[in-house]
């Protein structure tokens, strides 16, 4: 997000993807950027602190809007914060 705000969209995914670009942009030209989107990834859950947490990784990425991005951004540095200090994830 940093080297590049002012995307339309962000696409995520692990080494391992194949993209095919064309059919991506083909979609991606049929919603609106301006929108609160989270598009794909597979739902897990886990539960490390004996809280069931649901989250998305993995599977064939995902697609953040712009708009939704902008949100999110503020929360990251506490994110990772938690993150760090959970005993499980050192």
């Amino acid at each position: 997000y940093n080297r590049h705000p002012d995307s339309d969209f962000y696409y995520i995914a692990g080494t391992d993807t194949y993209v095919r670009l064309n059919k991506l942009y083909k979609f991606l030209n049929m919603i609106d950027a301006s929108d609160n989107l989270y598009i794909g990834g597979d739902g897990m859950s886990r539960s490390d602190t004996g809280k069931n947490i649901y989250y998305h990784s993995g599977g064939c990425g995902f697609i953040l809007s712009n708009s939704i991005l902008k949100q999110i951004i503020p929360y990251i540095p506490e994110w990772i914060n938690i993150w760090n200090s959970h005993p499980l994830w050192i």
